[in-house]
């Protein structure tokens, strides 16, 4: 990250190549959700965001 890079996530929280952290919108920015608003949104491993979108508890 020292050179301006994404910080990336363990290899474990990978998933393929999307291996940086990423932005979840808590509402969905396509039903009204905020885009720029940082209460709409969460960090999360790429591992965790495709478990969200996929409905996993």
């Amino acid at each position: 990250m020292s050179i301006g890079n994404a910080a990336k996530t363990r290899k474990s929280d990978a998933v393929g190549k999307r291996s940086s952290f990423e932005i979840h919108h808590v509402h969905e920015v396509a039903k009204g959700g905020d885009i720029y608003n940082v209460e709409n949104m969460l960090i999360l491993t790429p591992k965790r965001h495709l478990d969200i979108h996929k409905g996993a508890k």
